[in-house]
C-alpha cells in the first residue's frame, strides 16, 4: 500500500461500533474503499480487539474514543484517525461544496489530538468549504453532546482512565434529562451557519437535539 507515493506498514481500521450503528451503509462504503484502494483491513470494536494490533502497525481509528482507547490501550501499535490518513490519499474522490460556510464544532473527547483536527479541516478546505471557528475549538473544546452530563462508560477505567478519568475534569457528571438537554441547546445557540460539522456521534446527537443540521 501506498500513500503518497510512500509505502507503509500494516494497517488495520478501527470503524467506530456507534458510528456504524449510526450509518451502517456509510461505514461499510467506507470499509470497502479503504480495503479496496488502500489495502486495509477492517477489524471490529476497539475495546476487544485494541491488543491485537501488531507492535509497530498503525491503527486507523474513526470514533474519538476509539483513538483514546488506543493511545492509552495499544501502545505498542501505532494510531491515526481516518481523517489524517484520508488526507493524504491522493485519489479520494472528494466532494466540492462551492465556497459554503459551515461552522465547525470540535470534540472534548480529541480536544489534545491537535494532528486530527488540523486533518479534517485540510479535508474540509479540499471539499472547498470555508469553516468558521466559535471559540471552544482545538485545546479547549468542551463539547459531546449529552455524553458529558452522564456517568462515563465502566470500560474507561479499564482502557483509558487517563483520558475519561483522571483527566476529565467536570466532564461526566450527571445531570436531570431537561437540564442537560438545555444545556445543549444553549451551546448549540452560538453557532451562525445553516450547517455545523462534527466527527463524532454524540456531538451529531446533540445537534439533533438542538434542532442543528450537522
Amino acid at each position: 500500500m501506498s500513500l503518497d507515493g510512500k509505502e507503509c506498514m500494516p494497517y488495520t481500521y478501527f470503524p467506530g461500533c456507534k458510528y456504524t450503528a449510526h450509518a451502517p451503509e456509510s461505514s461499510q462504503k467506507i470499509q470497502r474503499y479503504l480495503e479496496k484502494h488502500l489495502e486495509i483491513r477492517s477489524t471490529g470494536c476497539c475495546s476487544t480487539h485494541c491488543q491485537a494490533v501488531a507492535r509497530d502497525d498503525t491503527a486507523v481509528f474513526l470514533c474519538p474514543t476509539c483513538g483514546a482507547i488506543l493511545e492509552e490501550s495499544a501502545p505498542q501499535a501505532n494510531s491515526v484517525s481516518i481523517w489524517e490518513l484520508l488526507d493524504r490519499d491522493l485519489g479520494f474522490p472528494w466532494p466540492d461544496y462551492s465556497g459554503e460556510e459551515m461552522t465547525i464544532q470540535d470534540c472534548w473527547r480529541t480536544h489534545e489530538n491537535r494532528s486530527m483536527q488540523d486533518g479534517i479541516r485540510r479535508i474540509l478546505r479540499k471539499m472547498n468549504i470555508k469553516t468558521v471557528e466559535i471559540e471552544a475549538s482545538f485545546d479547549t473544546a468542551d463539547y459531546c453532546g449529552l455524553t458529558l452530563f452522564k456517568p462515563y462508560s465502566p470500560r474507561y477505567e479499564r482502557l483509558a482512565p487517563r483520558r475519561f478519568i483522571r483527566d476529565a475534569g467536570d466532564k461526566f457528571v450527571p445531570r436531570p434529562e431537561e437540564e442537560a438537554m438545555s444545556l445543549v441547546r444553549t451551546h448549540c445557540d452560538q453557532y451562525t451557519t445553516e450547517s455545523v460539522i462534527c466527527y463524532c456521534t454524540g456531538c451529531l446527537e446533540g445537534f439533533e437535539i438542538a434542532g442543528v443540521r450537522g
